[in-house]
C-alpha cells in the first residue's frame, strides 16, 4: 500500500489559498505566505523518508504558524 503524504495536500491547499487571497484582495502578503508555506510543507513531506523527526517538526511548526 502506498503511503499518503498528507502534508503534500496541505501544501497545495496553502498555495491555493494564498493565490485566492491575492486574486480576490490583491494581497501580495497572502500570495507570498501561501506559496512559501505550501513549498515548505511539500518539501518537508519529501524529507520524511530520510529525516522523519526533522520533517515532522518543520511540518507542524509551519502548520501552527498558519
Amino acid at each position: 500500500m502506498k503511503k499518503v503524504h498528507y502534508f503534500d495536500i496541505f501544501g497545495v491547499l496553502a498555495a491555493i489559498g494564498g493565490t485566492i487571497g491575492y486574486l480576490k484582495a490583491g494581497s501580495t502578503v497572502s500570495l507570498l505566505a501561501g506559496l512559501g508555506a505550501g513549498l515548505v510543507l511539500i518539501l518537508s513531506s519529501r524529507l520524511e523518508s530520510r529525516r522523519p523527526l526533522l520533517a515532522t517538526s518543520i511540518q507542524w511548526v509551519t502548520t501552527l504558524l498558519l
